[in-house]
């Protein structure tokens, strides 16, 4: 699916007026807004954003109404509503209006699997996949005119919320919408070897040295996508290392030029 327009919005009024969502060890409110937070800037890095978001509803169906509204406004390829689950269970499910769209249902199945996948790699294997579920009596999945996906990220009541982390929610998400991976995601083990560049002339540099690894011990990121604290030994190249915004050892690999990095890139690994 091409997607050029995205309206993503948190679900509910926020804390502590009318319809502010399920309340558990965390808030369902409070978190879906710092989901959207952090999804935001990675969606704008493919697409053109519109935040669709409702704080001021007057009721629940005027939250519904105004968000669904503002979707609506937006000649837009998919919206996103982003919310918690309650009620005692365990798992990411996304909910969307009809199980025969093939487009939607990749992305739900992709976002369901991406979640599932870090909650695993963090150590939390009770986590759950709970599916695509289809759910026509939605106003938000019924209403809205462009392709839509309710993303029901945890539960806020569960030990869903031990590993819970706002940010790699919202990597996930990202992910599955997109069909993209961020390097530096948690992993059952971190990568052995991490490359970071900046600029399509660093990037085939940063290609050529990780061809001296074994492929599943290396990951070559650009510099806008790292995630630190995921890498064993971490190797900057160029400019990247005067940008790069981490509290990490690093090994930095720059020279005057294109050709000095390269050429210190090759002495470093004995070519």
């Amino acid at each position: 699916m091409n997607i050029k327009t995205l309206t993503a919005h948190a679900g509910h009024n926020p804390d502590g007026k009318l319809g502010s969502g399920a309340v558990g060890n965390i808030k369902e409110s409070t978190e879906a807004r710092n989901v959207l937070k952090e999804l935001i800037p990675l969606a704008q890095k493919e697409c053109k954003v519109y935040d669709t978001t409702c704080n001021n509803g007057t009721s629940q169906s005027d939250i519904l109404n105004k968000i669904i509204n503002k979707c609506n406004s937006y000649n837009t390829d998919l919206n996103v509503s982003i919310h918690f689950n309650s009620g005692g269970g365990r798992g990411v499910e996304v909910l969307v209006y009809n199980l025969n769209d093939k487009e939607t249902v990749e992305i739900a199945s992709r976002i369901c699997k991406k979640i599932t996948e870090t909650y695993h790699a963090k150590g939390d294997k009770d986590f759950k996949n709970r599916g695509v579920k289809e759910k026509k009596t939605l106003a938000f999945l019924r209403r809205t005119k462009a392709k839509s996906i309710l993303v029901e990220c945890c539960f806020v009541d569960t030990s869903d919320t031990k590993k819970y982390n706002a940010k790699d929610m919202a990597i996930d998400i990202y992910e599955g919408i997109f069909n993209k991976s961020i390097a530096g995601k948690p992993q059952d083990n971190k990568v052995k070897y991490a490359i970071v560049y900046e600029g399509d002339v660093d990037k085939v540099i940063a290609q050529l040295m990780a061809m001296n690894y074994k492929a599943n011990e290396v990951s070559v990121c650009e510099l806008k996508n790292y995630v630190p604290g995921h890498c064993e030994n971490l190797y900057v190249i160029g400019g990247a290392s005067n940008k790069i915004k981490t509290s990490e050892r690093f090994t930095k690999l720059q020279g005057d030029d294109r050709w000095a990095t390269l050429h210190k890139v090759l002495d470093f690994i004995g070519k």
